[in-house]
């Protein structure tokens, strides 16, 4: 019996950040993914919440709170449920903190948040609109970053969004450093 309440201790000890983050797997990045956030908190908003306490509760009141349609509300409900602050104000998310819970994507209403499931994920682009110019920080649509990859990687899919095709990323940072808006991040 104290055999098997040493193992438990042991164990719980080994995956005590684990435990408390309802998480079982690896660091996001560990493994063979990265987390990121499809847009950048927006700098103009239509109007201030007052009394909202979330982003859930803030787009089931008013919808969108700026002038792109898929962009942020800006109350940063993901970082707040960030059980090891992964997530910061610019809604850059470290990959050393993040342990892939899954707790940001569950309160984010736009859905935003996004985990790429490949290990060659060092790129992806924060601007999830499909609108051309409807956001001052995102995708301006110029697409020079599509006419920059050397291997395809980077495409536009029907909607007009730019996206990224990991098994054929090689990581070359090339969109990156294309980008005019600056919306092409690496991870």
């Amino acid at each position: 019996m104290a055999y098997i309440f040493l193992l438990l201790i042991v164990f719980f000890l080994l995956f005590k950040d684990d435990c408390e983050t309802g998480y079982s797997g690896k660091n996001a990045t560990a493994g063979n993914r990265a987390v990121y956030v499809r847009c950048s908190p927006p700098r103009s908003v239509r109007f201030e919440f007052v009394n909202i306490a979330s982003c859930m509760e803030a787009y089931r009141g008013f919808g969108v709170n700026s002038s792109c349609k898929a962009g942020c509300l800006g109350l940063l409900s993901c970082a707040d449920v960030c059980p090891r602050g992964a997530i910061s104000s610019s809604l850059d998310v470290s990959q050393d903190l993040c342990l892939g819970c899954g707790k940001c994507l569950d309160v984010c209403p736009l859905n935003l948040i996004e985990v790429s499931q490949k290990a060659s994920a060092r790129v992806f682009v924060k601007c999830s609109s499909e609108a051309d110019g409807s956001c001052s920080s995102g995708c301006h649509r110029c697409y020079k970053c599509v006419d920059e990859c050397p291997g395809g990687a980077v495409y536009v899919d029907e909607n007009g969004k730019v996206l990224i095709d990991y098994d054929r990323c090689d990581g070359c940072m090339r969109c990156v450093k294309r980008c005019p808006p600056g919306v092409m991040k690496s991870i």
